[in-house]
């Protein structure tokens, strides 16, 4: 039964039920029946704003690599819309409510993000087990200069076409359509740049540096609570062109050692599919009059707190090598960002952890790091 033929019987059930004089008892038939009307509306219509969640949800998530006109929109309907809702933004008990402290307070809290800690619970020894391995790396990567790959032009000029058009500027204020329409010589210069990373083993600081701009959950999640934003974050656009580049020279790798179990990020495959999983779970269960246990793990700044040592090292083991990894290894070393709040920049802070959302590479870096929970799941069987 469709929504409007709920809020139609929801409707009639209460005007009959207030022809009969309105009598608010459990006894009285016309008062249950007018709730049951309205509790089946309500089912209605909280089942398809959480499809229609569902559906954004997964949308935003594959946009990352696939189409990014989605994850843009977002961004402008942010800064055109619930950002100026914001007049109080409270971060550790503290009010902030002027344009300049709300910015100020924003970069406090991204940067506590972005810094690398410990808990209790983590293991010191796998800590500085992976750091001496990181270490050893380099001193490996350091002493050779095998397996050099630069990029060609014709690489070059068909990233710069993925590109899309229209989208918020980096901190140069450049956008796609600057190097599309910049004539040949851009995917020439373009070249010329990449090939000296390769070369030099370093990454540009334009590349490093990213602007944060905060992104509301909605949901019903409180505007003055820092918790209730994701934090997106736009990168230069040159950067991005690398990027593709990158990405394509290393997916081979580790494509290869991804766990079937994945469902997100990834070419040609839905998370949808999982749901059908649990679905078609649920209904031979129910058949079968079997119970079933099901248990979700929601990871909480799963983005935001990428352990980036560990990180690099499985993306040695995965089989990038040489200037491929090094690359990867000095653009995550000196990250850099700042939020952009009602027109103006923040001061800049260091990215100790954490993978952009906003980045090219990010999904991938962040399957390659979850990688190893889902084949814990294989071995349990």
């Amino acid at each position: 039964m469709n929504l409007r033929s709920l809020c139609h019987d929801s409707k009639q059930a209460y005007n009959i039920f207030k022809q009969d004089g309105g009598n608010k008892c459990e006894t009285n038939i016309l008062w249950v029946n007018c709730k049951l009307a309205k509790k089946k509306l309500r089912q209605a219509q909280r089942q398809l704003d959480a499809n229609n969640r569902y559906k954004l949800y997964y949308e935003i998530m594959d946009s990352y690599t696939s189409n990014q006109k989605l994850f843009y929109k977002l961004i402008n309907i942010q800064r055109t819309g619930q950002v100026k809702k914001l007049t109080k933004l409270v971060i550790d008990g503290i009010n902030l409510e002027s344009s300049e402290e709300i910015r100020d307070g924003w970069a406090s809290y991204f940067e506590k993000l972005s810094t690398l800690s410990t808990s209790s619970s983590f293991c010191d020894h796998q800590h500085q087990i992976v750091k001496r391995n990181i270490q050893n790396i380099l001193t490996l990567q350091n002493s050779g200069n095998k397996g050099m790959q630069y990029a060609t032009l014709d690489e070059v000029t068909a990233a710069i076409s993925k590109m899309k058009n229209g989208k918020s500027p980096d901190e140069l204020n450049l956008m796609s359509e600057h190097l599309k329409c910049g004539g040949q010589i851009v995917p020439i210069i373009l070249k010329a740049l990449f090939d000296r990373v390769l070369q030099e083993r370093d990454v540009p600081e334009i590349f490093q540096s990213g602007i944060i701009t905060p992104i509301h959950k909605s949901h019903g999640k409180p505007l003055q609570d820092p918790n209730s934003y994701r934090r997106i974050t736009v990168c230069s656009i040159m950067g991005k062109v690398f990027e593709t580049i990158h990405l394509s020279k290393i997916s081979p790798d580790l494509d290869r050692l991804q766990n079937k179990l994945q469902r997100g990020f990834t070419k040609r495959v839905s998370p949808t599919n999982a749901a059908l999983l649990l679905t078609e779970a649920l209904a031979d269960a129910k058949d079968r009059k079997k119970k079933v246990f099901v248990a979700f793990i929601d990871a909480s700044k799963a983005f935001d707190v990428v352990w980036h040592d560990s990180l690099m090292l499985k993306l040695f083991q995965s089989g990038v090598k040489d200037e491929d990894w090094f690359v990867v290894y000095k653009w995550y070393q000196q990250m850099r960002s700042k939020v952009k709040w009602d027109g103006h920049f923040s001061r800049a802070f260091d990215e100790q952890q954490g993978v952009r959302q906003g980045g090219i590479l990010s999904p991938t870096l962040y399957k390659l790091y979850i990688n190893p929970l889902l084949d814990w799941f294989n071995k349990l069987n």
